[in-house]
């Protein structure tokens, strides 16, 4: 795991292969039962762009597939990692947020 932290405080997890994540419990956000949600396991595979990645996990059940963002990191035993264990344990690059990193914004006046 690769984590991108900003001069804001702010920070990004990229999962590798390797890694161990949980599925969130999400289901109070839709009307949809979450089959895998509390399933963890190893990252066995990571598809797409870091942000919006589809994992292939391996569980005690088998394979099953999330999305990034609908996983939290956790250690071999399952125990959800806290901010501290993360930024602490995990390797971290840091990057300064400046104005010129952001595109011009076109304002409807500009037209």
């Amino acid at each position: 795991m690769v984590v991108k932290k900003y001069s804001d405080g702010t920070y990004n997890i990229f999962y590798e292969a390797g890694d161990f994540v949980k599925v969130k419990d999400i289901s109070r956000y839709g009307d949809q039962e979450m089959d895998n949600a509390q399933m963890w396991g190893e990252v066995i595979k990571v598809d797409g762009k870091p942000l919006t990645a589809k994992l292939t996990i391996d569980t005690q059940n088998g394979q099953i597939e999330e999305y990034v963002f609908n996983v939290k990191p956790v250690n071999e035993e399952g125990e959800e990692l806290t901010e501290d264990d993360i930024l602490e344990n995990e390797t971290v690059t840091e990057r300064k947020i400046q104005s010129e990193d952001y595109k011009k914004i076109i304002k409807f006046k500009d037209f």
